[in-house]
């Protein structure tokens, strides 16, 4: 996987790079079976050129599960929305200033 060449590079292998018992991780589950990823017949072009964001079920960082069947975990969305709304209702306000 890349992943193993650029923690080499990196000369870090020996923590990231692989899935393996005692090494950090990062991993997110993609659900396959949308309309737009179908008929997918090569699993790695269809995930590179077809896959979004909003395809991820299941995130998992450093052993922690942050994701699962698409919910966060450790946020609430709508805290979230609401905030990115603030912060572009600001951001508006301060451009028209200028």
């Amino acid at each position: 996987m890349a992943t193993r060449a650029g923690a080499r590079t990196l000369g870090i292998e020996d923590q990231v790079g692989s899935i393996e018992v005692g090494k950090r991780a990062d991993v997110i589950v993609v659900d396959r079976d949308r309309t737009h990823q179908v008929p997918g017949p090569d699993p790695y072009s269809t995930l590179v050129y077809s896959a979004r964001g909003t395809d991820v079920t299941t995130t998992i960082v450093d052993g922690e599960l942050l994701v699962e069947n698409g919910q966060p975990l450790r946020v609430d969305p709508r805290e979230v929305i609401g905030a990115a709304r603030a912060a572009a209702l600001d951001l508006v306000r301060r451009a028209r200033l200028v």
